[in-house]
């Protein structure tokens, strides 16, 4: 009974631990898909030529830290900010106000503020970009959140397999100690060594009863020969 206690504790302590080894690693890449979708805008000068847009483009592409480049253009950043705004800045202005731009989606392993502090300066030293901007704050509150949560689920973690480890070290245990006596019970129903229990004083009663009657039953030949 305590053999089959044991092994099923250790039975659901190893699926719960499979179970927060399995979120763990869903909230380690649903961060890290997180991370990959932000992206840093690198707003261009009104007078950056064609070659110039393209030439920056391949070098942007070749940085270890970036996942993937999408070029925006005038119209089309006009366009988005017009569907923002809900109105159409040139109702208001002669020429389109937005600037063309690159977005810059990075590797998850990059999208912390460290990394960017290193990035950052080596973009606006380019003289194509006029400005770089990127949700600093966003970052940092989720690399916080996300430290948080993995710092509380690996100790989660450490607990469970303590426990799966003890309780499958004392299942062990039972059964080295149960073998003895398995063995000593298998090896005595193969020798005979376990017949049905009948007392010895009894056989010898019976025995005696027997040679009782056959010494009467021969008494009782002599007498009649006699006669």
């Amino acid at each position: 009974m305590n053999v089959l206690t044991s092994c099923i504790s250790t039975t659901l302590v190893l699926v719960l631990l499979g179970t927060v080894v399995f979120f763990v690693t869903l909230a380690h890449n649903f961060s890290n898909s997180l991370k990959e979708n932000f992206n840093v805008s690198l707003l261009l000068d009104d007078d950056v030529t064609q070659k110039q847009a393209y030439d920056l483009q391949t070098r942007l592409k070749q940085m270890p830290c970036t996942r993937l480049v999408n070029y925006v253009s005038k119209e089309r950043a006009l366009k988005e900010q017009a569907k923002a705004l809900g109105t159409d800045p040139t109702e208001f202005m002669k020429e389109n106000p937005m600037p063309a731009a690159f977005e810059v989606y990075l590797k998850a392993e990059y999208a912390t503020n460290d990394s960017l502090k290193h990035i950052i300066p080596q973009l606006k030293a380019d003289k194509a970009v006029m400005e770089v901007a990127y949700p600093e704050n966003l970052i940092e509150s989720l690399n916080t959140n996300i430290r948080r949560i993995s710092l509380v689920m690996l100790i989660v973690a450490l607990l469970l397999t303590i426990v799966s480890f003890a309780l499958i070290n004392n299942t062990i245990r039972l059964g080295v100690h149960a073998l003895p006596h398995l063995h000593h019970d298998a090896g005595g129903c193969q020798l005979g060594l376990h017949p049905p229990a009948v007392h010895s004083e009894s056989l010898l009663d019976w025995v005696r009863l027997g040679r009782a009657g056959h010494w009467r039953a021969g008494g009782r030949h002599l007498r009649h020969d006699d006669v």
